[in-house]
């Protein structure tokens, strides 16, 4: 199978598809054929070797596609299923071997792999802020940074949701744009 991978710290010169072999399944695991997979900033601070890695190694917190095999014990996922997954940088392949309970079923007819995909890190990051790190109600100002990226975005709808009014920053106006549309 395919994989993005890279043997040495550096800029994005240093990605490169490979040739490995396609996981399997040990127990409590599946083996999922990625159709997308979500594309975040900390993949870069891997790259970079901001945050230190064993290499050769591949990038990738985050997919979405259709399990392929299922280990030993799993019973709440079987082959077919559409499933959403926090990866453990893996997921820049053809197939990713993921921890059961890091994946999520979902109904492909109602969201697209490529939607499942890119928001599941960002969107329980924002889901983790608005309702454990503070737990937002009606009538709150709550104060979003970098409010036209990914995570920002899904933040601020989600304080909207629960009532609360938002105030976000950006870099220039084309991003105020964005902001103002979440």
């Amino acid at each position: 199978m395919k994989s993005v991978q890279l043997d040495h710290i550096g800029g994005p010169e240093v990605l490169k598809v490979v040739d490995i072999p396609q996981p399997t399944a040990k127990a409590g695991e599946i083996v999922v054929r990625n159709r997308y997979a979500g594309v975040n900033f900390i993949d870069t601070y891997f790259r970079a070797g901001v945050y230190p890695t064993q290499l050769p190694t591949s990038l990738g917190q985050e997919g979405a596609g259709d399990v392929v095999e299922v280990g030993e014990g799993v019973d709440s996922i079987s082959v077919g299923d559409s499933v959403a997954y926090l990866g453990n940088q893996n997921t820049y392949a053809q197939y990713s071997v993921v921890d059961s309970t890091q994946a999520m079923k979902f109904d492909s007819s109602a969201v697209s792999f490529e939607t499942a995909a890119a928001s599941l890190l960002q969107g329980l990051t924002a889901h983790t802020l608005v309702t454990r790190s503070f737990d937002v109600k009606p009538g709150h100002w709550v104060l979003v940074q970098a409010g036209a990226g990914g995570t920002g975005r899904i933040l601020t709808q989600m304080c909207k949701l629960a009532g609360a009014k938002v105030i976000a920053t950006v870099s220039s106006q084309q991003k105020a744009e964005v902001a103002k549309q979440a």
